[in-house]
């Protein structure tokens, strides 16, 4: 199930803003692609970020993913088609200022689903550590 997180992840990120997409996938297993993705397209569901990671879908279908270099993390309804992401957490990275201005990536890199408290694990690569944010507290 990380193939189409992974594809996801690749077409959030676009070096210039309105610049075609071109995708060309050469999967190593073609049997395992087609089972994965028969019948399926892709979707563009944000673009213009500078460098995104760590797309995690929750059960109740939001796809949650990282912009490193912005240091947000953005939020997307997959069940209101149409409706863009929206930013759900600015300084993602929790990076200390006096870094903020030599550090290249000072957002959160990789996201993951937390079952047991509904949260998300959040690598915070500006703080050098790994957190827990609870989705249903600001």
């Amino acid at each position: 199930a990380m193939w189409p997180l992974w594809i996801l992840s690749c077409l959030c990120w676009f070096p210039v803003p309105g610049a075609p997409i071109s995708l060309h996938v050469e999967p190593e297993d073609h049997d395992i692609y087609h089972r994965i993705f028969h019948g399926s397209e892709l979707e563009v569901v944000s673009e213009g970020h500078q460098w995104t990671e760590g797309p995690v879908v929750t059960p109740t279908g939001m796809l949650y993913f990282s912009d490193t270099v912005e240091a947000k993390i953005w939020a997307y309804d997959m069940n209101q088609d149409g409706s863009p992401p929206v930013v759900v957490r600015d300084n993602a990275g929790d990076c200390p200022e006096e870094r903020k201005a030599t550090s290249a990536e000072p957002g959160s890199n990789g996201l993951a689903w937390d079952p047991v408290s509904g949260g998300l694990f959040v690598c915070q690569h500006g703080a050098r550590r790994l957190a827990r944010w609870d989705l249903k507290s600001p």
